[in-house]
Order: C-alpha cells, then structure tokens, then sequence
C-alpha cells in the first residue's frame, strides 16, 4: 500500500524539524511504509527567524511546501476574534469566522494532493468542523491521555503545578475542540519518585518565598525540574509519532468514522513499544 501522509507545522521550534526528519528517515528507510505527499507551514519567510531557517531546512528534501500565513490572513477579524475570545474567556464568534474562513483556504491550497492521513507536528492553530470532517488528522500532543491542554511549555507547568504523578503524549484525531480528539496512541512516564525527589524538593523550598508565577516568568524552559521533564518527555515523541506511523501504514490502525480502529497493535499505550525502539537503535552493528 502506498500510504500518502501530509504534515502540517508552525515550525516554531527545532522540535518540529526534527519530528519532520525522523518521519522522513523512516520513510526512506521503509519503516513507515508510505510517502510525504507534501508539508504545509501556516507561516511564511520573513514572519520569524528561526522558522525560515527551518523552512530552508524543511526545502531541501526537495517535497511540495506550502507556506501560507495565518498571521497575515484578514489580520483584523483575527484580532478582533482573540481579543473578544480573551475577554470574554470562551471561543468568539468573530475568530471561528476566521478559522473557518482560513481554514477554507488551506483546503484551496492542498486539495490537489491525495492523503491518506493528514499529521500535526507542532501545528499551532485549531482546526474547523469543515477541515476535520474533509480530512483524517492526527495530533501530537504534550500530555498524557486527559491532560493538561495547550503548547508543551503550559502543559509541564500544569503538571508541576498539579504535582502530578506522570507526564507523557498522545497521538489523538483531530476535531475542533483542542486536544480532546479520540486517542490513537500515547505513552507516560513517572514524574515522581527517586529520579525525582530532589528536583521536586528544590521547587518546595522555594516556594514559601517566590510564587510559582514568578519562577515561570524567571526560569521558564530551563527551570530544572521543567528541564528534566521536558527531556524525558521529548525523548519519546518522535518514538511515539513514528510508531504510530508505522501502524497505520501497515494497516494495523485505521479510522472509521473518526474514530480510530485497531487490528493488532497492543492496545493504544506504546511504553513497551518506545523503549524497544530506543532499545534497538542502541544496538552495535555488525
């Protein structure tokens, strides 16, 4: 079966690059048994930095590569949409109209190409009733099954700040209400213990003295039990997005009806699964 994947990303951050370049390493090499149909970036050169950069990168495998701005899309029914959202402290009228409208365009855009499966990899955008009901999307997200929502910086200090017992990431279908689709696939790992305990211990003494706000606003991502969590936590999502690749271009997973169906996979937890992964590529050659 010639399984046809599109991927879509911000490209905010060096994460996304490589997420990109494992699934194209493991289509090379046969594991993921399918092809790159064609990559879209909801940015464009010149919004920022690090993302041209990336795009530059993201260019030289030489596939379709469609940048289109969402920042730049009738910027000011998309402000108007967030500032109403923020006030009003639920989803406005005025930026689903926009979503809706933007989302429209991307289907303009990438409608001539014939997927299969559409993967989010770093997409930083919510997604329409009309782009999820055209296409079979699924997402990586930064949390176990029922977790915290939203980017992986808010979602590990959500965590910290629950004192929660584990971390981990989901592959889910997409669907308009963010990150909340049907599982397809997630792993977790402990959070707590003796790996743990000092990390934990440093934020406790801290605290009686400076807020935990305050210690985000100094420290966000090198905070050390941030950084120790985000390390554990990013060491296994390439593994979970390529192993769940896997099964779905072998067959092994499909969708019916938006809802994912499993023929022989080992249930939806993939633990055992990355660390033979890691376990394998560890392995001396001969």
């Amino acid at each position: 079966m010639n399984y046809s994947l599109g991927i879509f990303s911000t490209f905010r951050d060096e994460a996304a690059l490589k997420l990109f370049h494992s699934i194209y390493q493991n289509i090379a090499s046969n594991k993921i048994k399918g092809k790159i149909a064609y990559i879209f970036c909801n940015r464009e050169y010149g919004e920022d930095d690090l993302t041209d950069r990336l795009l530059k990168e993201v260019e030289k495998y030489s596939l379709p590569l469609i940048c289109f701005s969402s920042c730049k899309f009738q910027p000011l029914l998309r402000k108007q949409g967030m500032e109403e959202t923020r006030r009003m402290k639920r989803e406005s009228v005025p930026l689903m109209e926009w979503r809706e409208k933007y989302d429209r365009e991307i289907i303009r855009r990438v409608e001539n190409f014939t997927v299969d499966l559409i993967v989010f990899a770093g997409y930083m955008l919510i997604t329409s009733k009309e782009l999820c009901s055209r296409y079979d999307m699924i997402n990586l997200h930064p949390a176990p099954p029922d977790g915290p929502k939203g980017a992986w910086e808010e979602v590990i200090w959500e965590l910290i700040s629950q004192k929660s017992p584990e971390a981990g990431a989901m592959m889910h279908l997409v669907t308009p209400e963010l990150d909340r689709g049907p599982v397809v696939s997630y792993y977790t790992f402990p959070i707590q213990g003796e790996e743990y305990q000092t990390l934990w211990q440093q934020l406790e003494e801290q605290l009686p003295n400076i807020t935990l706000e305050e210690i985000k606003r100094e420290a966000y991502r090198t905070y050390p039990l941030f950084y120790k969590i985000r390390e554990e936590e990013f060491r296994r999502e390439i593994p979970l997005v390529v192993l769940t690749l896997r099964e779905f271009t072998a067959d092994r997973i499909k969708i019916f009806d938006k809802k994912p169906y499993y023929q022989s996979v080992k249930g939806v937890c993939l633990n055992q699964e990355i660390d033979e992964y890691w376990r394998d590529l560890c392995l001396p050659r001969s």
